[in-house]
Formats: C-alpha cells, sequence, structure tokens
C-alpha cells in the first residue's frame, strides 16, 4: 500500500522540517554578544593580565586566536564561563577544506550533522535538541529555521554555545545556538587571492582586500569577493555561488569604536532532499549518484544584510554599546522530494512549490551596559544590563503541483502527489518529477515575531580565586500568523529565566565551574484539535574544567551536563494535509564533552573532541515510550584533526595533517523495529607547502571511501542524505 505526505509548510522547506527541528518554529532572541566589536576590539580585560598581542605567521594556521570574546554578554575570559562554548576560527575551516555548518558540527563536540533539508542549508543539533543561529550576536531565522548558508568567507569565527541560555539570548533553545561572527578589518587582517579545484568540476575563486583608509590608521576596511560553482558526486546536481562583502571598522577616539558591515549573496542550487529507505529502515539498492529529483528543480536564494556596532568606554568602570543587524532573505524556485519506498520499489513524489516566493525579513538592536567594580573596591567584578528588541518577518506564497499521466498517485483524492517505480532509472524519476504542473492552490503565509528582552548579569569576585556569576532576564514574545486571510497568535505570555554559576580557579589557568540555566521556547505547531503547544521549557545543570595555557593558544575544556526539556513539538499526523504535533511530555539528555583546541607547540595544531550523550523520554503521554533512548540521536561522537609544519632545514614550509570524524549509530524506532542508521568513521588528510607569501594546499576527504547516511528529518519515511564519496581539492593562495 503507497502511503503518502503533503507538505503544508508556510516558509523555509515547511512544516515537515519539525520531524528534526521539533522547536526550529520556537525563537530565540539575543542580546549583545559582548560589550565590544566581532574582531575582538573593545577591551576585554582577563584574569590572565590583559589582552594577549595577535601574532601572525606566514603560512600557519591557528585553530584558536587570541581573542576568545564568547556570545555572552560578559567582559570575561572564556576559560572563566561557568559555560561550554566551542570556536571555531577560520583558519581551521580553511585548514579542514569545510564547507558547511554541517561539516563544522562533525568536528565539535556536543555537535551533530542533522541534514540539509531540499539544499536550503546544514541543520545542525547540539546536545541531541535544535540549534538556532545568531549574527553578531542577534538573532536571525528563527521563524523559518535555515533558508540558504552564509559563504565562510565573510565569518572571522563561529561560537558554539551550548546549552540553555535564556538569561544570555533571551528566548532561545535549550540545545544552544551558533553565533555567526563577521569578519572585521584590524591591523591584521589580510588580503590575499585564491583559487581552488577539485572533484566534480568544482572550483572557487575567493579574493579579499583589507588595510587602512587614513592617514592615521584610525579607519579600517575589508572587502570580499567569491565565486563558487561545481557539480556534484550525484548526477545533474549543480551549485553556484556569489558573495560581495565589505566593512569598515572606526577607532578614531580612544573610548569609541564603531562598525559597519554587509553584504550580498546569491546561492543556486539543484534541490535534494534525501532518499527514501524501506520500511524496515535498510538503505534504498541505488547508487550514491542516482538523484531523486530533476536537474531542472532549482532553489534560488537571494540575500542582503548588514550589521553594525558603535562602543563606547565611557570611563574606567563604565562600557556602553548599541548593535544593530538586518538581513533580507529572498527564496524561489521548486523543490521536489519522495517518500515511502516500498518492497517493489515504488516512491511516493511530491513538489514544494516556491515560485510564488519565500521572503524572510529580521532586523534587531540590542543595547548593552557593564559597570565594573574595581574602583568600589571589588576587584573583577561588574554588573551587565542589556535590552533588545528584534523584529522577524516570513511572507511565503508556496503550494504544490499536480502530478499527470503513468505518474500519477493511487489516490484520486490527492492530486499532489506521485509515484514511480526506481527501476526506471534517473531518467525515469526525472521525467516523472517533470510531468507534475505546480498549478495547485497557493498558501499565503505571513508570520511575525516580534520580542523585548530585558536581561542583568552579575559576576561578583568572593575570594581572590572564586566568581559569583547570578542573572536574570524577563522575555515577552509576541508570534502572529495570518495564513489564507486567518489570523491566528501564537504568543504565549512572557517568561523569566534565570542562570547561576560559581567558578574556581584551581590553578593558574585551570577552573572549576558548576552552573545552572534555563531556556523558554514558544511553538506555533498545533495540535489535532488545532492548539497551539505549550511553550518548551529547558533547564540544564552543568559542570565542568577549563584549561588556558598561559600564551592563551590552547583550550582544554570538559563538560557534563544534563538538559531536562519539557513541551517539545512532535510530529503526530496529518488532518486535511495539514501536519500536526502534540507536545512530548519530558526529554532529559545527560552527557559528557571533552574538547581540545589550539596549538601544543608553534608548529603543531589540534582540534580533537569527543562526546557522549544519553537522550531518554523521562515523561510522556505514551507511558511505552518512558525510559527508552530518543530515536535518530548517536551515544557517542568523536573527532580530530590535526597539522604539523616543518620551520626548519630543507623542507621548511612543508605542512601536513590529518582528520578522523567519527558518529555512532542511531536507532529509529523506539520499539526496535527498524534498523540502526550505521555508525561512520571518516578520514581526512592535508597536506601543503608555503614559500614566501605563496601557499598551496591539498586536502582529501573521506580517504577510506565509507558509504554512510545522514538523516534529514527524525524519520524513515523522507529517507537519509548520502553522504559525500572520497573527494579531493587543491587551493593555491597568495597574500598581498
Amino acid at each position: 500500500m503507497l502511503t503518502f505526505a503533503l507538505k503544508t509548510g508556510h516558509v523555509g522547506v515547511s512544516r515537515r522540517m519539525a520531524l528534526v527541528l521539533a522547536s526550529a518554529a520556537a525563537i530565540q532572541q539575543a542580546i549583545a554578544a559582548d560589550v565590544g566589536d566581532p574582531a575582538g576590539q573593545a577591551a576585554n580585560a582577563s584574569s590572565r593580565g590583559g589582552d594577549l598581542e595577535e601574532v601572525v605567521v606566514s603560512g600557519h594556521y591557528e585553530f584558536l586566536s587570541v581573542d576568545t570574546s564568547g556570545a555572552t554578554n560578559l567582559p570575561l575570559p572564556i576559560e572563566k564561563v561557568p559555560q561550554s562554548i566551542s570556536l571555531v576560527s577560520e583558519d581551521f575551516i580553511k585548514a579542514a577544506d569545510l564547507k558547511t555548518l554541517g561539516d563544522i558540527a562533525e568536528y565539535t563536540p556536543g555537535a551533530l550533522n542533522a541534514g540539509n533539508q531540499e539544499g536550503f542549508g546544514t541543520i545542525i543539533k547540539l546536545r541531541g535538541f535544535s540549534s538556532l543561529q545568531s549574527i553578531d550576536g542577534l538573532n536571525v531565522g528563527t521563524l523559518s529555521g535555515t533558508s540558504y548558508e552564509p559563504d565562510y568567507a565573510i565569518i572571522d569565527r563561529l561560537e558554539v554555545v551550548k546549552g540553555p541560555s535564556s538569561v544570555i539570548y533571551g528566548v532561545s533553545s535549550a540545545g544552544g545556538l551558533v553565533n555567526f561572527v563577521t569578519k572585521s578589518a584590524t591591523r591584521t587582517t589580510p588580503s590575499y587571492v585564491s583559487v581552488q579545484g577539485g572533484s566534480w568540476n568544482t572550483y572557487r575563486v575567493e579574493g579579499q582586500i583589507a588595510g587602512a583608509l587614513d592617514p592615521a590608521k584610525t579607519l579600517r576596511g575589508i572587502g570580499v569577493v567569491v565565486r563558487d560553482q561545481g557539480d556534484s558526486f550525484m548526477t545533474d546536481v549543480s551549485h553556484a555561488n556569489t558573495v560581495v562583502y565589505g566593512g569598515i571598522n572606526w577607532s578614531g577616539i580612544d573610548s569609541l569604536s564603531a562598525y559597519l558591515h554587509g553584504g550580498y549573496e546569491l546561492h543556486v542550487r539543484t534541490s535534494f532532499d534525501g532518499v527514501p529507505t524501506l520500511e524496515d529502515g535498510s538503505p534504498a539498492p541505488l547508487p550514491r549518484s542516482f538523484l531523486i529529483g530533476s536537474k531542472e528543480m532549482e532553489v534560488r536564494t537571494n540575500v542582503y544584510h548588514a550589521e553594525g556596532d558603535l562602543t563606547w568606554h565611557a570611563n574606567s568602570m563604565l562600557d556602553l554599546s548599541i548593535k544593530g543587524n538586518y538581513r533580507l532573505v529572498k527564496t524561489n524556485g521548486i523543490a521536489p522530494y519522495s517518500f515511502g519506498l516500498d518492497p517493489e520499489g515504488n516512491i511516493g513524489l511530491a513538489i514544494q512549490d516556491f515560485t510564488g516566493g519565500l521572503t524572510e525579513k529580521d532586523y534587531g538592536i540590542g543595547v548593552a551596559g557593564v559597570y565594573h567594580f574595581d574602583e568600589l573596591g571589588l576587584a573583577n567584578s561588574f554588573v551587565s544590563a542589556a535590552a533588545m528588541y528584534q523584529d522577524g518577518v516570513s511572507d511565503a506564497a508556496g503550494g504544490q503541483a499536480i502530478f499527470s499521466g503513468p505518474y500519477a498517485g493511487p489516490d484520486p483524492d490527492n492530486p499532489y502527489v506521485g509515484s514511480v517505480n526506481v527501476s526506471a532509472g534517473q531518467a525515469g524519476v526525472e521525467k516523472a518529477f517533470n510531468s507534475a504542473v505546480p498549478t495547485g492552490p497557493k498558501t499565503f503565509t505571513d508570520l511575525d515575531l516580534r520580542t523585548l528582552t530585558l536581561s542583568i548579569q552579575s559576576v561578583i569576585q568572593v575570594t581572590d580565586h572564586l566568581l559569583l556569576l547570578g542573572g536574570a532576564s524577563y522575555a515577552k514574545p509576541r508570534i502572529t500568523q495570518v495564513e489564507n486571510g486567518d489570523y491566528q497568535d501564537f504568543s504565549s505570555g512572557s517568561q523569566i529565566s534565570y542562570r547561576g554559576g560559581l567558578t574556581y580557579e584551581m590553578a593558574h589557568g585551570t577552573n572549576a565551574y558548576v552552573s545552572f540555566s534555563q531556556s523558554f521556547n514558544p511553538q506555533t505547531w498545533t495540535n489535532v484539535n488545532n492548539h497551539v503547544l505549550p511553550p518548551i521549557l529547558g533547564e540544564q545543570y552543568e559542570v565542568g574544567v577549563k584549561y588556558r595555557s598561559p600564551d592563551g593558544r590552547l583550550l582544554l575544556t570538559t563538560a557534563v551536563f544534563q538538559i531536562t526539556q519539557k513541551n517539545q513539538g512532535q510530529f503526530d499526523t496529518q488532518i486535511d494535509g495539514l501536519d500536526r504535533y502534540r507536545a512530548v511530555g519530558e526529554l532529559k539528555h545527560k552527557g559528557i564533552e571533552l574538547e581540545g583546541i589550539g596549538r601544543l607547540s608553534r608548529q603543531w595544531q589540534l582540534n580533537v573532541g569527543y562526546a557522549y550523550l544519553d537522550p531518554k523520554v523521562s515523561k510522556d503521554s505514551d507511558p511505552i515510550n518512558v525510559g527508552r533512548t530518543e530515536i535518530f540521536l548517536p551515544k557517542q561522537t568523536a573527532s580530530l584533526f590535526s597539522t604539523y609544519t616543518l620551520e626548519d632545514g630543507l623542507l621548511h614550509g612543508l605542512s601536513f595533517g590529518a582528520g578522523a570524524r567519527y558518529v555512532g549509530p542511531e536507532k529509529t524506532a523506539y520499539d526496535g523495529s527498524t534498523r540502526d542508521i550505521a555508525g561512520y568513521l571518516v578520514l581526512d588528510a592535508t597536506a601543503g607547502y608555503s614559500f614566501g607569501s605563496t601557499s598551496v594546499q591539498l586536502n582529501a576527504h573521506n580517504l577510506l571511501d565509507r558509504h554512510y547516511f545522514i538523516n534529514n528529518y527524525g524519520t524513515l519515511f523522507y529517507g537519509n542524505a548520502v553522504g559525500e564519496p572520497v573527494n579531493w581539492a587543491i587551493t593555491l593562495r597568495h597574500d598581498f
């Protein structure tokens, strides 16, 4: 019997996305990432005795940058923040030749690559829960999930903040978020041009220019241009990206600094949504290159964005800042997908029609202040207060397509669902998709989020070695939707969240901590009675130890945590073609994370991590699920990437390195009735040579050509994406 499904989502890749991002419609509100600028130009005094000087060595990568101001709104060095934060520098991304957030997640403990739905952009989970995103400390895309992925040529670093953080970000996810820090123009920002070519006819040209714009060098500028295009290991799949980015940084007065960044990106790609499995979870008997889709069906995204900040160091006690961001994302195109592979090889077909356009607009403004108590006799103590307002709008005009001829589905009441047998080959599947005419009724949706967040945090140094942190936030979100003229209010009232922690310096550079934090996350999903699900509530207890080397270039972190989350929406059924959800009573995730990043010596760089996760259903309306391990979450992940550069002898300038990524098996049914998704170990390698200001670098991925799968939606019904086979890229770069 052929089953069917209709996508009925109003934004992004539809409400079906919730099968992986059960709380993706939930929102977060971020306040200023730090009281300085994203390049770390603001003062950030630390217990190590002040700022460290940035050292630039030609031909070397620095996996851990000196600037480690995390997205915490706390003027504390990262080793004294009672929370696990993974830092991913631009250098590491380039050294490992990582292209997507999913690639980065596989080298970040506690993060999981959760797929790329319909080619809109990779999604990750943190500590087993959905993650959210922010740019320079202000959240983006909270209404629509991930509709595109920024090019990493414009990103200075990523700050992967783990665990509930509503006191810091207002409304947030229990899993955490990824803060994208945009590039600034600093005295160490290089000018360069690079050319890359690789497998599947891919090539990339990237240029960056940076420098002072005035004789006094108080005004600096940066410009970035990228062209990236190529094919794929999958037949008829291609992409083409164009990026233009620019920014200015100003520090003309000792007490004032400011920046303004902005840019445009165009992303065009063939839409692909994964391969359904057989009912028992067995992979489809198809080659990796098999595209379930059509080369005629593309998704095109235009992105316009701007970020700015003004910081005033009023005096030795008071710092003030105001920052804002704006993002406009316009997407259109056709996104085909399949589902329900049966033993005879038949699959259901459907099309998400975005030709009417999907427009997402986010803007936010945050004001923050830090008052230091040092001159009042409380050394290294302060209070931080912030207020932020954000407005996010998502307008969509979407629909489905009617399948005709031999590919029409077996149910005449559902003309938007087709069918084809995979034995027809890729050409047959493409012909079936092309037979569909996108004339289905359009759904017009206008979803609007307005959020006000007020936050206060304080750190008191109780003794020379003991810091006490306390904080609270008030968040009041307003979420409204107009769908085909029908108005709904998803607002769930205001929420006060709390945070507390202790940090004890056991030895110079070594700090132990314990912390408690909460999260609050409204939902827009409705149940079978058309009632809005209650907000997601989360809380976390975490203990850990951090070590920072005297030169600041090595950071070691151990964290043990327990997160409890209530009311998470989970797909339930369909009624009249609309997805319905139910609130899971309570989920409890326990785990441990180990991470080391930085350099062991001047020549030796290291990024290593391990995570163990025990995700359980602790309360549920279906008692049979209580105590069971959550599905589609691996219990263990691990990674290692290391490079070594020769600085002396005849081979000086030669570098080489290797990497390994491990993801454990994932259960796919609570009762064990379907096969697990097999775990996998992928090996990578790199080699390079620098001569003067020129370098050449070779990267190889999946050296053993491991055949592996990544689940896209937290269900076997829509299936899995296929991991890339062995591939390579060579990059030639010249610095000016």
